[in-house]
């Protein structure tokens, strides 16, 4: 909520909650499983009740004006669907001026709020889910969301996650790159004099026509720190006469 607002509101000023609601229902994601956000307009909650089923979505499809406050988007909790694949409204969040919208959904978030007064109201309007508010009671509120939503036997949601992309390609000439450091690439041998002879190529065919294998990409910043490392899905053979370039594909 916004600094110095201390009541959820549902809909500009419904006649019953224009002050707002001291209690309120709500489901949380999970953060591993929505990633970076929950997609708006992409996701059904049904309720079941003994009036049958509620089916909510938000109202993102429906609006130009998105409310967007400290917590990030702000959709409304709307009476809908998006089984035939796009979202079908069956009640506009404007329309509820009793009791307010059925809630409000956060998609940066991941919490959809539900409004105590209206959840567990199915079509034909009645309400069978209004929390208890017994002082000093334990009235298993959570245990009667939890049952109508579970009882339904449908929750379906996406998940939304931006990634930015960017590539780097590392060209290798045909006169770069074609030996290499590895120990077992080159050996050494001790003449009848004792002298230990060094350099020499483990094979000998690579005398004048060296030859090595690429198998990852350094990348270094301004200051030559290597602050990545790119392994390639199998080693690229480099020689005087093969030129290597290597499309560095970086996600975060």
């Amino acid at each position: 909520m916004a600094p110095n607002t201390n009541k959820f509101t549902f809909t500009a000023a419904p006649a019953a909650s224009s002050s707002g609601y001291d209690d309120f229902y709500f489901v949380a994601f999970n953060r591993a499983q929505m990633r970076e956000k929950v997609d708006p307009g992409n996701w059904e909650l049904r309720i079941s009740g003994s009036g049958g089923i509620t089916k909510l979505i938000d109202d993102s499809g429906a609006t130009t004006n998105t409310s967007v406050n400290v917590s990030g988007r702000v959709y409304n909790v709307v009476s809908g669907s998006i089984a035939s694949g796009t979202a079908v409204t069956h009640r506009a969040a404007s329309l509820e001026t009793v009791l307010g919208a059925a809630g409000l959904f956060y998609p940066d978030l991941g919490i959809i709020l539900l409004n105590p007064e209206w959840v567990g109201r199915n079509d034909s309007g009645s309400i069978e889910l209004r929390p208890g508010r017994s002082s000093n009671t334990l009235d298993n509120n959570a245990q009667k969301i939890f049952t109508a939503i579970s009882g339904s036997g449908y929750f379906a949601a996406r998940r939304e996650e931006e990634i930015n992309s960017i590539s780097y390609f590392a060209r290798a000439r045909n006169d770069e790159f074609n030996f290499s450091s590895n120990p077992t690439y080159s050996t050494g041998s001790i003449d009848a004099d004792g002298v230990k002879t060094t350099g020499k190529f483990k094979v000998a065919t690579f005398k004048g026509d060296p030859r090595a294998y690429i198998t990852q990409v350094g990348l270094y910043d301004d200051d030559h720190d290597l602050i990545a490392v790119a392994k390639l899905s199998q080693p690229v053979l480099k020689s005087f006469s093969r030129e290597a370039v290597i499309k560095v594909k970086l996600d975060y």
